[in-house]
């Protein structure tokens, strides 16, 4: 599982002896960054404002880019990146990134009441057939085709409701005779009305209502706050959230306890921790098959201790004499052992991915066993050490942030 890989980093970082003295606590956040009118109104501006790439509109191209940025304490935006590009699209990034800048300030992340720095991913639709093109469409449409659509909407909110009632009610014999009943209806207004198409925009406009009572009424939540349901959140009921945010703050304890130990210096307890921690880990490996939309929601809700603990746990910058250099052979040597313990990380990484526990462990208990030399070879404070740190660094990073991709 993706967002657990980084609990691999951590036992790895564990065994050397890194310390630091800051000691904060890593729960996760009461909210998280959000634009203070909700979703909805961010995706208007961000319709309202974007200037459609002359290319793109030409080529017919279209599709989502995705931004991220960090949101500070004020709630201010800043440091905007391209996340997730549209293939074949040569305008779209520095437009998504132009429109975001505009964006005001968003309602930052909270911690134990208070404002925490964190990031946020804004989603950038470039759509030929959305926003005011699309509503100056619908409004061309004659009397007689609004007037039909209407009639298909009702059809449709009815079909809903008598449905919704029989699956609340775990009637599945009255389920599948209505599903049955309907089905010719359903695939008529499925070729009746294209996606993309004006009268389609108008359909969902007039059904929208409906969906959303549907939702509550199969105790569906917008569990991301943004107006919106989608598929992913569907899946998931209420109870299923609340089991995963509590196996996500487990998560993060686990996280918290190993960190706590590490500042402490105390690398037996640390490697015992670790340990006992191994069965759990694979527990929940098998209670979020990958790709789920259960596994997604916990990386969700796991991301925020995850990114705090990477940012909160920087390497040493040991203070040493201004005397004390390192001779050629001594940094050869540095170099190589950076490079093991860098190919060692992206051993372990790639066992995970692909499942296979057997080589993940035996790659662990190997590179644990070398640990000890390392301690030995780079004491704590010194220039080597110092050194060593600021060449694995990179390794350890780009680990942490393939922990947290999706």
């Amino acid at each position: 599982m993706k967002s657990l890989l980084l609990y691999a980093a951590f036992v790895l970082i564990s065994s050397l002896g890194f310390a630091q003295a800051d000691t904060t606590m890593f729960p996760l956040p009461k909210d998280y960054p959000k634009y203070p009118e909700g979703r909805q109104a961010l995706d208007a501006f961000i319709q309202q404002n974007i200037v459609y790439p002359e290319y793109e509109k030409s080529m017919g191209i279209e599709g989502t880019v995705v931004v991220r940025c960090d949101v500070e304490l004020d709630g201010t935006l800043s440091n905007f990146i391209i996340e997730s590009t549209v293939e074949g699209s040569v305008g779209f990034d520095a437009e998504a990134i132009r429109v975001c800048q505009k964006i005001g300030k968003f309602t930052p992340c909270l911690r134990n009441g208070k404002p925490l720095a964190f990031f946020t991913d804004i989603q950038v639709k470039f759509d030929l057939n959305n926003g005011d093109e699309m509503e100056m469409a619908i409004a061309k449409l004659s009397k007689k085709e609004l007037k039909e659509i209407e009639k298909d909407a009702k059809w449709f909110c009815d079909y809903l409701a008598k449905t919704t009632d029989a699956q609340v009610a775990g009637d599945e014999e009255k389920y599948a005779k209505l599903t049955s009943k309907y089905q010719k209806g359903l695939d008529a207004l499925q070729a009746k009305y294209p996606l993309k198409s004006t009268k389609n925009a108008q359909f969902e406009k007039l059904t929208k209502p409906c969906m959303e009572e549907m939702f509550k009424s199969m105790g569906i939540v917008d569990t991301d706050g943004d107006g919106l349901y989608t598929q992913e959140e569907a899946e998931l009921t209420p109870k299923e959230l609340k089991e995963i945010e509590k196996d996500a703050k487990d998560i993060c304890e686990m996280i918290n306890d190993i960190v706590e130990l590490q500042l402490a210096g105390d690398t037996i307890k640390t490697e015992a921790l670790s340990k006992s921690f191994e069965p759990k880990m694979v527990e929940l490996q098998k209670k979020y098959p990958k790709g789920s939309a259960l596994e997604k929601k916990l990386e969700e809700f796991v991301k925020p201790c995850l990114e705090e603990a990477k940012n909160r746990f920087p390497m040493v910058q040991s203070q040493v004499q201004e005397d004390e250099k390192l001779t050629s052979r001594e940094i050869k040597r540095i170099k190589k052992d950076a490079k093991y313990m860098c190919d060692m990380i992206l051993k372990i990484m790639d066992a995970q991915r692909s499942g296979d526990e057997i080589k993940s462990k035996s790659l662990s208990d190997e590179f644990e066993k070398q640990a000890g030399t390392f301690q030995k070879n780079y004491p704590k404070g010194g220039l080597k050490e110092k050194e060593l740190e600021k060449l694995v660094r990179p390794c350890l990073e780009e680990a942490m942030k393939d922990a947290l991709r999706k």
